[in-house]
This record gives C-alpha cells, sequence and structure tokens, in this order.
C-alpha cells in the first residue's frame, strides 16, 4: 500500500455520532493518540487498519489544546507530508514551528512541542514518533 499519497486511505465512516474506542471524543474531533512509535507510514497504516487515518483536524487549536491538556509533550505524527494535509489542502504558515519547514519536499510533518504549545515541523518519514489517529463522522 502506498501510503504516502495525498488521499484519504480510510474510507470508513463511523456508524454512529459517537466516538468508539479507542478513539474519544475531544470536542474538537474523534481522535486516538497512540504512544507506541512508528515510522509515518507505518503509522498511517495503523489508523487505517482502525478504520481512520492520520490526524487532519478541522480546528488546529482546538487540537492541539486537547493534546496539550493530556500532559505530553513528545513528537507525534499527524496526517501532513509534503507541505500539506492528507486532503490537499496546504498547511498554513501560523502552524510552523520557527525555522521550519526546513527539509526536503517529501517530508513528513509532527508535532513539536516548542516553548509552551505544539507546532508543526517536518522531518524524514522513517523516523519513529507517537501518533495521533482520527475518525470522521
Amino acid at each position: 500500500m502506498k501510503c504516502w499519497h495525498h488521499e484519504v486511505i480510510s474510507n470508513i465512516v463511523a456508524a454512529s455520532s459517537a466516538c468508539l474506542p479507542p478513539f474519544m471524543d475531544t470536542g474538537v474531533g474523534c481522535f486516538y493518540q497512540h504512544t507506541q512509535l512508528m515510522s509515518w507510514c507505518d503509522a498511517r497504516i495503523y489508523c487505517s487498519d482502525l478504520g481512520g487515518d492520520l490526524a487532519v483536524p478541522q480546528d488546529y487549536y482546538g487540537f492541539e489544546i486537547w493534546i496539550r491538556n493530556t500532559g505530553t509533550t513528545e513528537e507525534k505524527w499527524i496526517g501532513a507530508k509534503a507541505l500539506s494535509w492528507i486532503n490537499g489542502v496546504a498547511v498554513t504558515s501560523d502552524l510552523w514551528a520557527p525555522s521550519d519547514p526546513n527539509g526536503g519536499p517529501d517530508e513528513c510533518i509532527r508535532m513539536v512541542f516548542v516553548t509552551s504549545q505544539f507546532q508543526l515541523a517536518d522531518t524524514g518519514c522513517d523516523r519513529l514518533k507517537e501518533f495521533v489517529c482520527e475518525v470522521k463522522f
């Protein structure tokens, strides 16, 4: 499976309007934060196996607050690669960490904790990171 294309790899839509485990309703979406370390591609396949995809939050700032309130500062893969979200929408410049993006055009995007909040940064897709899955309904 080619997991790096700009298309959702799971077409499954939740059968109800409630998040089912392991996903949780965060108030800004139905997310699952996974602490196992995986490459971006493996994380995307894992999310697909759960019926979702890597997170593409509609409300990034609400999503970022939820992640921060979980008490973690670990880097996390999200559903963005090559300067765009996996749904094809460009990542806006206000989400990037200082000095990012600074890698090659095919690098994957992760959340990094900078000072007091999570921002986005690019890096090699083979790096092992925690990740966040999302189910749309």
